[in-house]
């Protein structure tokens, strides 16, 4: 999985802004917010990886599940 190769405070950018992807990132520790996309693209994704916090290491365990 990306979120597993990625140092935290890694940025990942998409252009995919569907809710599903963005619910998805948040689940798996980012910060999301939705750009301006480029020229031919409406919007674009910018999600951070946030540490992980003791207590919020299950939630990222369910959310790999559902993956």
């Amino acid at each position: 999985m990306v979120s597993d190769k990625m140092s935290v405070n890694g940025l990942l950018t998409t252009y995919s802004s569907k809710g599903s992807v963005r619910r998805i990132l948040q689940d798996l520790n980012f910060k999301v917010e939705k750009k301006q996309g480029p020229p031919g693209k409406r919007e674009m994704m910018n999600a951070v990886k946030m540490e992980i916090k003791e207590n919020e290491s299950n939630n990222e365990e369910e959310a790999e599940a559902k993956s």
